[in-house]
């Protein structure tokens, strides 16, 4: 589950990240849409570790989604720092995942 989240849920950020990429101060109206896989995109970025976890209804307050499950997600080393942006770049090609259970 979660290769198919870092690909399919945090690499769609990929349509509203607002280019041109490589600038300290971009348009950050859409940041909770992309801020994640901006975090992907970050150069300095080593390691990425994600849990999902499974929450059917009565459990926790869902705010009306539906989809049960929650996705958390850590960074090493922490990044999308404002005003140094410009360590996002361009993706150079199509996301690569090694899945460590």
């Amino acid at each position: 589950m979660t290769t198919v989240m870092i690909n399919d849920m945090y690499y769609l950020g990929l349509a509203s990240y607002p280019e041109p990429y490589g600038v300290d101060s971009p348009d950050l109206r859409a940041f909770d849409s992309w801020a994640d896989f901006a975090q992907i995109l970050w150069a300095p970025t080593e390691r990425v570790g994600c849990a999902v976890q499974y929450c059917p209804a009565g459990v926790t307050n869902t705010e009306g989604r539906d989809d049960p499950y929650f996705t958390a997600c850590n960074y090493s080393p922490l990044g999308v720092i404002m005003g140094q942006l410009s360590n996002v770049h361009e993706p150079t090609g199509a996301p690569s995942v090694e899945f460590k259970p």
